[in-house]
Order: C-alpha cells, then structure tokens, then sequence
C-alpha cells in the first residue's frame, strides 16, 4: 500500500536526532506523573502537558513520513503502519493485559464494567468510550484512566498519513500544504474556544456527573477536539522544512519567538486558575500556551547550542524520555497506594515510592517488551530513523 508520482516534493535536510526533544518528552510525563501523584496545587496547568506529547507526535511523525517521501519519493502506508504497530502494541497490551488480571484484586467492584474498559482500550476507542459513559465514575480503574490520550493519538497515526498524501497530491507547493493544515488546525481551535461562550468549566471535578455535562467529557476527550493540536505539530514539521536553512532573519525571529513561548508555557504551567483567561482546555490562554509549546520546540530544534537545549539534553532527561511511554503507561499502577502517614512528609514519602515503583515498572516494560520490538523495527527499517 503505497502512494507515487506525488506532485511536490518537500526538500529539507532529513530530521536528526535531538536530545532537547527527549528532554521535553521528559519534562511532559514528569509533570504529568506529578499532577496525578498530588501536586496539583504546585502544577495548575500540568494538563497542557499532554498536549505537548501531541505536538511532539505530530512533528516527528510528519518529519519521518517526509523524509521518506523525499528520499523514496512515494510513502507507504503499510510500512508506516508496522513501525507503529511495532512501537506501540506490545507495551500497551502488556499494560492491558496486566490490567486484565490485577483488575479483580485490586477492585472489588464493577469489574464487569473495568472489563469492559479495557476491551475499548484495546481497541484504541477508550477516549470514545469515555465520552459517553463519563469518566470518574467508581467503578472506573484509576490505573487506566489516563490511557485515554494513546486511544487519540492512534487515531491521528491511522488518518494522517492518509490526509499528508492528500495534501501532498493536491497543494502545489508546500506553503499551500501549510496553510490547509494551519486552516484545520484553527477550525478546530475555534471550536474549542467556543465552549467559552456555553459556560463550560472543564476544570469541573469529573467524578461530579451531575454537574459535569457528558457532552464536555466528550468535547475534552474526543479525538476531532485534539486533532488541531496534533496537526499543529505536522505544520511544525513543514514549517521546518521552509527556515532551512535558517537566514539572519530567520533566526531572529524564531529566538524572539521560541523565548516567548518558553515563558508563556511556564506561566500557564504555574500560574493556570490563578490568573485569569488561562483555564484548561477552552481558554484563549490555554490556546496560545499551545502555540508557545510550537514555538518553543521549534525554538530547541533549531538551536541545539542553547544553554536550555544543553539543560534539556542532560543524560536523565535523555534517559527519562526514551522510557516516557513506559512511564506514562505504568505511572498510574503504584498510584494506587494508599497515604502514607500525615503531612507534607507523609505525601513526599508516599511520592518518592510511587515515583520510584514507577520507573521501576518502566524500565521493565523497556529491557522486556519495548527494545526487542524496536530492534526488530530498526533491523526491518534501517533507513528510517525516529520513533
């Protein structure tokens, strides 16, 4: 299954690897771990985290799926399906399958409905499933509950390369390719701000169902209501391809930039609730802490010599991204532990053994599910590199 004789061809030096890029993914699911260990009142705005794995899934696969256009001059669809298959199956059905058997032990009730649950994981529909059954509700696994988001992705992993051959077939260059993307994107952006205008609070606690209305779970949840942040990730990409190589100009204005959006996603990050306009999800805040995130990596992808590019690319950092879809698969497993004595101590004891069991979960799922299928992934495709 493949696509030829694309009529434009979108040249740029093929994507190199870039620690600053593991260290964000780092930074998202450390953030992420923290907002769901407790930390909320430290980290308001951690739920942007998910969107810059979002951002960062649209930018890399686009690249990939480029540079081999451009190396290849056609795509193929079946061998980028099997990469991702290969990347992302056995770790997920691990946890499932995990899910499946612990899930009697660790609830005692309403295990026929957490059956349920992971069926429409496995399918990769749990966002859907969610959206219309609610989330929060008692019977719900906490450990499961987060997966929501790879249901999302997947979905954008199966249409978008379809949409890109599309696109590249009818643009005639690619700033035409990058404005239709930049149009979806803000179509979609406006129909998630218009929840302003129907008095919306997603920051509503969802466990609340008479108050939370289902059609929000489903606006938060849904995969459409993500896309424009997943194909603003894919404009980041073809963007790229159109600074390369980077003029005077260019680079002065993607520091401007980058920089500006850096600290717009710290103060959204610290500051979301607190200062108004900045909410979670609907909020002219929100959305433009998004754009900061495209900004910003675009920012570290082009300036690797940075000090914050060098501080992103620590060894740890480095480490920690490289296991974050272990990480984020597992985080929420030892979260099911009770408190640990009373107090700031007893959250910080608590916190150190959550974190702790969960990089140990995640390096298992590592060294034992996740490298044996990469190493086959990179012995079948040795010229394509990436995720």
């Amino acid at each position: 299954m493949t696509t030829t004789s694309l009529p434009i061809r979108i040249d740029a030096p093929p994507l190199r690897y870039e620690p600053a890029l593991d260290g964000i993914r780092a930074l998202a699911v450390l953030i992420v771990m923290g907002y769901h260990f407790g930390a909320e009142q430290w980290l308001d705005g951690g739920v942007i985290t998910v969107d810059w794995f979002f951002v960062l899934s649209g930018f890399l696969i686009t690249n990939l799926l480029l540079d081999e256009r451009n190396r290849d001059d056609r795509i193929s669809l079946r061998g980028f399906y099997h990469r991702r298959i290969l990347r992302l199956f056995p770790a997920m059905y691990a946890f499932l399958g995990f899910m499946l058997l612990a899930s009697p032990l660790l609830y005692r009730e309403g295990v026929t409905g957490i059956f349920a649950e992971i069926g429409s994981a496995a399918l990769y529909s749990y966002q859907i499933f969610l959206g219309f059954f609610g989330f929060g509700t008692p019977e719900s696994p906490r450990a499961l509950l987060h997966i929501w988001t790879l249901s999302v992705e997947e979905w954008f992993y199966f249409f978008w390369p379809m949409a890109l051959i599309w696109g590249i077939s009818r643009a005639r260059n690619q700033r035409r390719l990058l404005i239709g993307a930049a149009l979806f994107a803000a179509f979609w952006m406006g129909v998630r701000l218009s929840a302003n205008f129907f008095d919306v609070d997603f920051r509503t606690d969802f466990s609340e169902t008479d108050t939370y209305p289902l059609w929000a779970e489903a606006m938060w949840r849904f995969s459409i209501m993500r896309f424009d942040v997943l194909v603003a990730g894919c404009m980041l990409a073809i963007l790229r391809r159109q600074l390369v190589p980077l003029t005077e100009r260019g680079r002065r204005w993607v520091n401007i930039f980058g920089i500006a959006g850096g600290i717009l996603v710290v103060v959204f990050l610290l500051g979301s609730g607190r200062i108004p306009g900045f909410e979670p999800f609907s909020s002219l805040g929100y959305n433009f802490a998004l754009l900061g995130v495209l900004a910003a990596a675009l920012w570290l992808h082009c300036f690797p010599e940075t000090g914050v590019a060098r501080a992103m690319s620590i060894p740890f950092l480095v480490y920690v991204g490289k296991r974050s879809y272990g990480l984020y698969l597992w985080h929420e497993v030892p979260n099911v532990i009770g408190p640990i004595g009373t107090g700031k101590i007893g959250w910080l004891i608590r916190a150190v053994i959550v974190y702790a069991l969960s990089f140990a979960l995640a390096e298992l799922s590592w060294r034992l599910v996740e490298s044996p299928f990469l190493r086959r992934k990179h012995r079948q495709y040795k010229n394509i590199s990436g995720r």
